[in-house]
C-alpha cells in the first residue's frame, strides 16, 4: 500500500504524480553517502573561490542532506523506492528513485567491524586547524562505536608508524589518549600509511569480521610511492593478499587535497569519499552516519529503469548513467549501513502518447547481500497520468531534491562558463538559479535548500561584486565563514 508524501500545491502542469513504494515500512529520515564534493564546495564558496567544472558533483549535493525516504522492513538491508513528481523547475517530469539501508541499531545480525584510522601527521595538518579537526572527529567517532567493534591507531608524516595496535573496547581510553597525543610534521607518505593500515588488518584475515580503512589527509602524497595509479594498485594488492575484503574510506581535511586519487582509493575499496571542513560536516560524517563506516550492507550496486515509448528520458542528475533506448543504467556507490542514496532524472510525455493513458516506469535494484552472502534484485513500479485542468500535488521530498539538484547542475555550468572565461554568462547562470530556488521556496525555510543556495550567492558575488547581499545574513550557512 503506497505511503503517503509530503504535500505540497503548485502551478498545473502536464504530469501529475502517482506514488508507488516497493514493500516497505513507515517513512523516517536519513542520511546520504559520499558527500565530499558537497563538502569541499562549501569551503570553496566560504573562502570566494571559484570551482573548477570537475569539482562539482551533483549526486554529492543531492545525497549530502537528510532523506524523508523508507526504511526496510523487518529481516531486510535495502529498501527501494520510486516517486514520479510534477515539477515546474523547466522540466514536465521527474523520476525520482530513493534507496535506504538499516541502521545501527537494527543491525545484531551484521559482523562487529576492523577499523584502521590512518591518518596524515605531516607539517601542512597544523594549518587552519586541520589536526584538531581530525582528532576530535576521531573522538566524536569512538564514541559511536559497537562493543565488539576494534580499533588500530596508524599515523604518518616522513614514514608510517602504529600507534595503537588492533585493540577492542577495552582500550578505549588508549585510543582517546593516543589520538589526543597525535602531533604534526614531517611529508606527507601516504602509501606508507594506507599500506600500514592494510597491513595491521590483515594480521586478523578469515574472522569473521568486517575490515575498513579509514584514511584522513589534507593533501598529496610528496614522499614514498607518489603516483596515485600505483597507490591503488599497491592497496589492492594487500586487499588481495590479506584474504579477507577490506574497504577503504577517505576523509579530505583541506582544500588542495588530491581529489581524483581520494575518489579512486574510495571506490576501489567499496568505502566512501567525505570532506570536513566545519563542524557541521563533523557532525554529519561521524556522528550522523558513524554507522555507515561501520557496516557494509549491499556491494556491486546498479540501478535500472525501465519506461514505455510514450516517455521520453531528457536528463539524469549527476552519476555517470548508460542509456540503451528504454533503459537506463547507473552504477550506484555501495551501500553502508544508515545511508540513502537518491537518484533523479528528468522525463517528457511524447505528444504521441496523448491517448496512451497512464505511463509506467519500472525501477530494478541489483546488489550484492552482504548479510545474505548472495546476490539479489528488488523491483519497484510507479506510473505518470495526465494531469487534465486539476492543480496537481506535488511530492515535497522530491520537489526539495530537484530543487537541490538544480542548484548543483548550475553551479557545474556556471563553472563551465568560467573556465571558458564566460563570466557574464556564469554570473546570468547562477541569477537564474537562484531565481528558480525563489520560486520554489519562497520562504526560504529548507536550511538544505539554503545550504546550497548560500553557495550560488556567493559566487555570483565574485563573479559579480555588484550583486553582492546587502546584509551579511544573506549568506545563509556561509555567513561570518571568510
Amino acid at each position: 500500500m503506497p505511503i503517503a508524501a509530503p504535500r505540497r500545491r503548485c502551478l498545473p502542469d502536464p504530469l501529475l504524480f502517482l506514488l508507488a513504494l516497493a514493500p516497505i515500512t513507515a517513512l523516517r529520515a536519513q542520511d546520504g553517502t559520499s558527500s565530499a564534493s558537497a563538502s569541499r564546495s562549501k569551503a570553496l564558496a566560504a573562502m570566494g573561490r571559484l570551482p573548477a567544472p570537475d569539482e562539482i558533483r551533483v549526486e554529492h549535493f543531492v545525497n549530502w542532506h537528510r532523506h524523508g525516504l523508507a526504511m526496510p522492513r523487518a529481516g531486510e538491508s535495502v529498501a527501494l523506492e520510486l516517486r514520479l513528481g510534477s515539477s515546474r523547475i523547466g522540466e514536465p517530469g521527474v523520476v525520482q528513485v530513493g534507496l535506504a539501508t538499516t541502521r545501527a541499531n537494527d543491525l545484531a545480525h551484521l559482523p562487529a567491524a576492523d577499523l584502521a584510522l590512518v591518518v596524515d601527521c605531516s607539517g601542512s595538518m597544523a594549518a587552519a586547524g586541520k589536526l584538531e579537526r581530525v582528532r576530535e572527529a576521531i573522538l566524536r567517532f569512538v564514541e559511536r562505536l559497537r562493543p565488539g567493534d576494534r580499533v588500530a591507531l596508524i599515523a604518518f608524516g616522513d614514514t608510517a608508524r602504529t600507534v595503537l595496535p588492533l585493540a577492542d573496547d577495552s582500550d578505549r581510553a588508549r585510543l582517546r589518549e593516543a589520538v589526543s597525543s597525535l602531533t604534526s610534521g614531517g611529508s606527507t607518505n601516504l602509501c606508507a600509511g594506507v599500506e600500514l593500515g592494510l597491513r595491521q588488518l590483515g594480521t586478523s584475515a578469515g574472522e569473521e569480521r568486517t575490515a575498513r580503512i579509514i584514511l584522513f589527509t589534507d593533501g598529496m602524497a610528496n614522499v614514498g610511492i607518489t603516483d596515485p595509479e600505483a597507490i591503488v594498485r599497491i592497496s589492492k594488492e594487500h586487499q588481495g593478499r590479506s584474504g579477507r575484503g577490506i574497504d577503504i574510506s577517505t576523509i579530505g581535511c583541506g582544500v588542495e587535497i588530491d581529489r581524483a586519487l581520494l575518489a579512486r582509493l574510495a571506490e576501489g575499496g567499496h568505502g566512501l569519499a567525505h570532506f570536513i571542513g566545519d563542524d557541521d560536516d563533523i557532525a554529519k560524517v561521524f556522528e550522523r552516519e558513524a554507522q555507515s563506516l561501520l557496516a557494509p550492507v549491499a556491494r556491486d550496486v546498479e540501478l535500472t529503469l525501465h519506461w514505455p515509448a510514450g516517455l521520453e528520458l531528457e536528463h539524469v542528475y549527476g552519476y555517470t548513467p548508460r542509456s540503451d533506448g528504454e533503459t537506463l543504467r547507473v552504477r550506484l556507490d555501495d551501500l553502508n549501513a544508515g545511508t540513502t542514496q537518491v537518484v533523479l532524472a528528468s522525463v517528457r510525455r511524447r505528444a504521441s502518447s496523448a491517448a496512451a493513458g497512464e505511463l509506467p516506469i519500472r525501477a530494478s535494484l541489483s546488489f550484492f547481500d552482504v548479510a545474505r552472502g548472495a546476490r539479489r534484485t528488488l523491483d519497484a513500479t510507479a506510473s505518470f497520468a495526465v494531469a487534465g485542468d486539476a492543480d496537481p500535488v506535488v511530492d515535497g521530498e522530491v520537489q526539495k531534491n530537484l530543487t537541490i539538484a538544480a542548484l548543483a547542475t548550475s553551479l557545474r555550468t556556471m563553472a563551465e562558463r568560467h573556465s571558458g572565461h564566460d563570466d557574464a554568462g556564469a554570473a546570468n547562470v547562477l541569477r537564474d538559479a537562484l531565481a528558480m530556488a525563489d520560486r520554489q521556496f519562497p520562504r526560504r525555510e529548507d536550511q538544505d535548500v539554503e545550504r546550497v543556495r548560500a553557495q550560488c550567492a556567493r559566487w555570483l558575488a565574485v563573479l559579480a561584486p555588484d550583486a553582492a547581499p546587502s546584509h551579511p545574513d544573506a549568506w545563509g550557512p556561509l555567513r561570518n565563514k571568510g
